[in-house]
């Protein structure tokens, strides 16, 4: 059993003792899903209709649900090929959608407080001076059972995917909230709005409503993302590691089917960002200290716009580097102790400034995978209207030890991190609108001056999830799924797989053996189309094109994409033709071999001497 609190720099698509553990985790926990576009769908499971909803589960995580190994996977094909992946999907459960599943009996399955309350608990409002829940949005007002998050870079992709899957949601579940999200980029150097600028080729980089870098800082735990930011900083992280143990975001997952069932806490906070009411508190700030507003902007945030650390340089340079620390600035001259990116990540403050001496690695332990995203108008401008914001996902093993602690202990903590900081003035919660702070008058001097700062971010409504493991989604509809062989006519053999243990899995013809590895799941795609999958190793057909321009068919990890979904042709005699929707050629044994270990492949369709191509589904028993 592989150990999670380690910090091993996980390779998802090499590190075969990972594999059990990625595929059955949903993607988006230890790496985001890097899609442009986002629609959350809030869920409240009608009255008496369990089995119903279990059914539903289950399916839909079979035909939509991103596993983390299968993320790892699109995102290899997409930079070697740039081929489009799937459809990115996830689902959540709040503690009232597992109590609706009748699974919240007896012992208690999960020892989280927060989670076991719910965000409209009396009191977890009360621990983080949230709205009274009359002022959130109608929609997080109501009881939520369950979140699906869908995303896509094409929106109008995205917005088929979401159409289709409500109408499958309405026979179950009633959508109390759904929510929008984008990624924010920085517009045109010249301010023109609607245009999403490529510089060098590449898109933009990302920012929030309020203008500022965002998602610099995150806890790393692949190795290509610690090795590109070595890359980028040009260091051995001298200064800051952003490496992390899976232990900071995965737990077991009580209710999983394997050894290495894991899931997460998700935190979910609609917050609503006043642009306007910020940009003329910035002006004002920089008019009373006498500094550029980019300056005083920069000390409510802790970087500057363009994502430089206060800490390291007091103008704009574009240095949006990671790799620092606050030794060098035990003061707050330069980055003040109320900034926002040293309220929620003081990085060694806790040792080095607090009477109660933190070690580094237990202060680190506190910290999130922050998975964000802007909603609301989709470009900046200074003048926009209230109404966007930051749809703020988080993801942690400890919503008491992360989340829960970042927002009391740091953020809201008027003593943090010395008496007399005040609290966080971007998400800071605390009851009041407006609060008094002390401001270098310079960058780097000791010299203060007390000035205001309003609270421009407003929480609009939010619930604690679950992202539950795969296989016990899938577990839920067992039930309703059929397992078959897949027998052609020509020979009565079925297909097979030839060394399962692989990544890419040949799939022969074999005689029938009752074994696992000839076991075949049909999972509705809900488009007259199905994902074959093994019962196996869980991997499911797919058309592969090969240099020569010939196709062949292996089992491998599921994408979603086209080349993985099949349709049954009725021949009208008991078999059918199985049509790739990738070329519309067809299942086919090579060479119409008779042969215990021949290929299957696909081939164009035949109307006679086709008895290779025809298959029949043979009940599986068991």
């Amino acid at each position: 059993m592989i150990d999670i609190n380690e910090i091993v720099e996980i390779e998802p698509l090499n590190n075969a003792e990972y594999r059990p553990l990625l595929q059955d985790l949903q993607g988006n926990i230890i790496k985001g899903h890097g899609r442009e576009n986002a629609v959350h769908l809030f869920l409240k499971f009608k009255d008496g209709q369990q089995d119903k909803v279990k059914e539903f589960l289950g399916q839909f995580t079979r035909s939509y649900v991103t596993s983390a190994l299968a993320q790892a996977y699109e995102a290899k094909k997409f930079r070697e090929k740039k081929t489009k992946g799937s459809v990115f999907t996830n689902v959540f459960l709040t503690v009232f959608g597992y109590d609706y599943l009748g699974l919240m009996g007896g012992d208690l399955p999960f020892q989280e407080d927060y989670f076991l309350g719910g965000m409209q608990d009396i009191n977890t409002q009360t621990a983080f001076v949230d709205p009274t829940i009359d002022q959130w949005d109608a929609g997080f007002q109501n009881m939520i059972h369950g979140l699906i998050l869908m995303a896509d870079d094409n929106v109008d992709e995205l917005s088929n995917k979401v159409y289709i899957v409500r109408e499958e949601v309405k026979k179950i579940a009633e959508v109390v909230q759904e929510e929008k999200g984008f990624v924010l980029r920085q517009t045109e150097g010249n301010g023109e709005k609607g245009k999403v600028a490529e510089a060098n080729g590449e898109k933009r980089k990302v920012i929030e409503h309020f203008g500022f870098r965002d998602g610099v800082s995150q806890p790393l735990f692949t190795k290509r993302d610690i090795e590109k930011e070595r890359k980028c900083d040009d260091t051995n992280f001298s200064n800051w590691d952003p490496r992390a143990p899976l232990s900071l975001v995965l737990l077991k997952d009580p209710f999983g089917k394997t050894e290495e069932s894991y899931g997460s806490y998700l935190v979910y906070r609609k917050l609503e960002q006043d642009v306007p009411g910020w940009n003329k508190d910035v002006e004002d700030l920089a008019q009373k200290l006498n500094v550029s507003e980019p300056l005083a902007g920069a000390y409510t945030m802790g970087r500057f716009q363009d994502g430089t650390p206060l800490a390291l340089e007091g103008k704009e340079s574009s240095n949006d580097t990671n790799n620092f620390n606050y030794q060098k600035d035990q003061t707050g001259s330069k980055c003040p102790f109320h900034a926002h990116i040293r309220k929620t990540n003081p990085r060694g403050d806790t040792g080095n400034l607090i009477a109660t001496k933190i070690p580094l690695k237990e202060e680190k332990m506190h910290r999130i995978a922050r998975r964000a995203i802007s909603y609301g108008e989709r470009e900046h401008d200074k003048t926009q209207k209230t109404g966007s914001g930051l749809l703020f996902l988080c993801f942690q093993s400890n919503i008491t030890n992360q989340f829960a602690f970042m927002q009391r202990r740091w953020a809201n903590q008027q003593g943090f991190v010395e008496p007399g900081t005040g609290s966080d003035p971007v998400i800071g919660q605390v009851g009041a609108f407006k609060e008094s702070y002390n401001w270098p008058t310079s960058w780097g001097s000791t010299e203060r001056k007390q000035a205001d700062f309003s609270k421009w971010v407003k929480f609009k409504g939010g619930e604690f999830f679950f992202t539950p493991s795969l296989s016990f989604l899938e577990s839920l509809n067992e039930d309703f799924i059929e397992k078959k062989y897949l027998k052609v006519k020509h020979s009565g053999k079925v297909i097979d797989l030839h060394n399962p243990s692989s990544d890419k899995t040949d799939v022969i013809q074999a005689t029938a053996s009752n074994s696992n590895s000839q076991v075949w799941l049909l999972e509705d795609t809900g488009e007259d189309y199905f994902f074959i999958r093994n019962e196996q190793n869980g991997m499911v057909l797919t058309v592969e094109s090969r240099e020569d321009g010939s196709q062949e068919v292996f089992a491998m990890i599921k994408h979603g994409g086209n080349s993985q979904q099949w349709k049954f042709l009725d021949n009208g005699d008991g078999y059918s033709y199985v049509v790739s929707k990738a070329n519309n050629n067809v299942l086919d044994v090579s060479d119409s071999s008779q042969d215990d270990g021949a290929n299957i492949i696909v081939y164009p369709q035949k109307s006679y001497d086709q008895d290779n191509q025809l298959w029949q589904l043979e009940e599986y028993t068991g």
